[in-house]
């Protein structure tokens, strides 16, 4: 529960550091959609898959804010997916996945298409099944 508060803080923080208005960049800075967060996720996978690669500071950046935002989203999901013991990069890359095999969800919210990509690739048993 504190790694979700914490997340979530450091989140808003750096949400807040880097805006300049609440324009068009407040949409990024809070991911307001899945748009935005498969930009950010795209570079995350590429250093998956090609660690020695240099990345951009704005890809450094992106690859950041994937990670994050799918961590702490999965943190809140635990209770919905099976998720314990699976490694942060496979998370991103169920994520990505997801949001690149389903665009016509893309507009809606990033933390639902988070939730329910996690929630398909790892579904909780239920007792009495």
């Amino acid at each position: 529960m504190k790694r979700v508060g914490l997340g979530f803080l450091l989140l808003l923080v750096f949400s807040f550091a880097n805006a300049n208005s609440f324009g068009d960049d407040w949409a990024w800075e809070f991911g307001v959609d899945g748009n935005q967060l498969i930009a950010a996720c795209t570079p995350a996978v590429q250093m998956l898959d090609e660690p020695s690669r240099k990345f951009t500071q704005q890809e450094s950046y992106n690859i950041g804010y994937c990670h994050g935002f799918v961590s702490g989203t999965a943190d809140s999901t635990q209770n919905d997916a099976n998720i314990m013991g699976i490694p942060r990069g496979q998370l991103v890359r169920v994520v990505q996945k997801y949001l690149v095999d389903h665009p016509e969800k893309l507009s809606l919210s990033s933390s639902f298409l988070v939730r329910e990509a996690l929630i398909k690739a790892f579904p909780k048993e239920r007792k009495g099944k």
